[in-house]
């Protein structure tokens, strides 16, 4: 069952939002360390701290930083952040798991 909770906030700078996971992301047990937070600023360094268990790859934007299932990757925000992964051998397929909306 899905429950939706409602904020109310005067502007959406305040607003506290989450980064936008999918289906991926529960699927394979992925846990978010850091940013909570899912509004990025442009040219911020953030760090992207996941686990991501059994992955064979896994990207942000134009890089990956990725051992023994710990995503741990500094980045200079420039757009959105999205973070993918792959869990077989398939070369071809690659799944988004979460994004990071840039504002």
């Amino acid at each position: 069952m899905m429950q939706l909770m409602r904020l109310c906030v005067l502007h959406i700078d305040d607003a506290f939002i989450f980064p936008l996971i999918y289906s991926t992301f529960t699927e394979h047990n992925c846990i978010l360390i850091e940013p909570l937070q899912g509004l990025v600023h442009r040219n911020e360094e953030v760090l992207i701290h996941m686990i991501i268990p059994h992955a064979n790859v896994v990207k942000v934007q134009n890089g990956d930083e990725y051992k023994n299932g710990v995503l741990r990757k500094k980045v200079h925000v420039q757009g959105d952040l999205q973070i993918c992964a792959r869990w077989d051998n398939n070369a071809d397929t690659i799944s988004i798991i979460c994004i990071f909306n840039m504002i």
